[in-house]
């Protein structure tokens, strides 16, 4: 029932004081990794549409670098989808990443498995990154009609996002871009809003004119009649 930001400090006590009781059986003559599933104060992750944000206590649930023990020699991560190492971590440590590209924010992210070589008693060594080709991509295609068409063929098999740039909603385009790349996933619609002073008040629309402006605002376009 304390400010908020109490609530935050005493779960990264806490948890980090569990991970490092979880290392309290190690021992020397073995090769000892510890695995978890947490956010970690700093990590970078990226959101959807690709805004890269940094991680700071405070905004979620998660624990200081230096909170986490210094007994293993290698901490593996989990839970923060973009592949990275936390330099300020007492040991080696590392969030592979996620295994596939799960939304648009990642599109550009090369996804990997991290390898490494380890002996008891000493820090890992030789970690390196694997990448991972077999996944399905995420491709974002921003532009004009006609431009956008013209690279169709640069997205082989991938999952598309396209933002296309128009002057006004246009019903049946998102029919025409996934005729041509049947791998258009999300068709947007980028073209001049009506301020809001301009937009006729919602209570003043018959019901079909409310449902299109509905339509528009979720989906960037009219929509189509024969539907």
């Amino acid at each position: 029932m304390g400010l908020e930001e109490h609530a935050f400090t005493q779960y990264a006590d806490q948890a980090a004081a569990i991970y490092r009781a979880m290392c309290a059986g190690f021992r020397p003559n073995t090769v000892n990794v510890l695995m978890g599933h947490v956010f970690v104060n700093g990590a970078r992750y990226a959101r959807l549409d690709g805004s890269e944000r940094q991680l700071h206590i405070g905004q979620a649930y998660g624990i200081e670098p230096a909170g986490l023990p210094a007994t293993p020699q290698y901490i593996a991560l989990g839970h923060i989808h973009r592949p990275q190492a936390l330099h300020e971590s007492p040991v080696h440590t590392e969030y592979a990443g996620s295994l596939l590209q799960l939304d648009f924010g990642e599109a550009e992210e090369q996804k990997r498995v991290v390898v490494f070589d380890a002996v008891p008693g000493r820090p890992v060594h030789d970690v390196r990154s694997i990448p991972l080709t077999k996944g399905t991509r995420l491709v974002e295609l921003r532009g004009r009609l006609d431009d956008v068409l013209a690279r169709a063929a640069e997205v082989g098999n991938a999952h598309v996002r396209v933002t296309l740039q128009v002057d006004a909603p246009e019903p049946g385009l998102a029919q025409r871009v996934k005729d041509q790349i049947p791998g258009a996933v999300d068709v947007r619609l980028d073209y001049p809003h009506l301020a809001e002073d301009e937009a006729p008040a919602l209570a003043a629309l018959a019901p079909d004119e409310q449902f299109t402006r509905y339509y528009q605002s979720e989906h960037g376009a009219a929509p189509d009649v024969d539907t």
